[in-house]
């Protein structure tokens, strides 16, 4: 007779899969006054620190496929203050509706303020070209720290930010317009760091003050053929003075 596997393994073994990745932590984030919060960042951690980091939908919603075990939520959003919610026990097959109201972080900003910021960071001198007349996007120290509230690397501010040809893809940032979909090459302080961790180190969103984006063309002209995507310019507390 031709040998014929056992079944009976194979059975138990797709069983306990189901079971691993049945249990759901799902919810929606909304305001203090009741309307849904897009785009929130929702971590679902275990009690060993272990984290699942989704990000709410157009309507605040969440959900997270997770295995049996202890959870708490955390969920931060710019404009927000920070929510955590847990913990909480997941058995087998379970479902968990977590509904988080972020209170509002009340915050005024002076349109022209800002565009005297700008005016002022555009009259300076960038690696010796001045800025004064180029169509260069730049983030000021008012809009860094509004979008540096709950933000863990640089990247959260240029997402929370937004600045005009600039997308955060995985960890790091790229241009919408280059023909290469490469990583723009970062300077902090005026000087090139080309390694991520080291990037997320020297540029600490507490430390940021502000931020200029020098297009493919600008950037080649300056720094040569390495920065065919353009530039990112980051200036920190420190270097920002030494600057000025």
């Amino acid at each position: 007779m031709p040998y014929r596997p056992p079944i009976l393994p194979f059975l138990l073994a797709g069983a306990l899969a189901m079971q691993l990745g049945a249990q759901v932590v799902r919810g929606t984030v909304l305001s203090d006054g009741g309307r849904a919060v897009p785009g929130a960042e929702v971590r679902v951690s275990d009690s060993t620190g272990t984290a699942v980091d989704v990000r709410a939908g157009n309507r605040g919603e969440f959900f997270v496929r997770v295995a049996p075990g202890r959870y708490g939520v955390a969920v931060r959003r710019v404009g927000f203050l920070p929510a955590n919610r847990g913990f909480f026990d997941l058995q087998a097959d379970d479902t968990l509706t977590v509904d988080i109201a972020l209170e509002m972080l009340p915050q005024r900003l002076r349109a022209v303020q800002v565009q005297s910021e700008r005016q002022e960071l555009k009259s300076q001198r960038v690696l010796g070209m001045s800025l004064k007349g180029l169509d260069v996007p730049i983030l000021t120290p008012t809009e860094v720290a509004m979008a540096a509230r709950g933000a863990r690397t640089y990247l959260d501010i240029i997402r929370a930010a937004g600045m005009s040809g600039l997308a955060v893809s995985g960890d790091c940032v790229r241009s919408t317009h280059a023909l290469r979909s490469e990583c723009v090459l970062v300077l902090v302080d005026d000087i090139r760091v080309d390694d991520r961790e080291n990037i997320f180190a020297l540029a600490a969103p507490r430390t940021i003050d502000h931020i200029v984006y020098l297009k493919a063309a600008q950037a080649t002209t300056l720094l040569g053929t390495g920065a065919p995507s353009g530039a990112l310019l980051i200036y920190t507390n420190i270097g920002a003075r030494i600057a000025r």
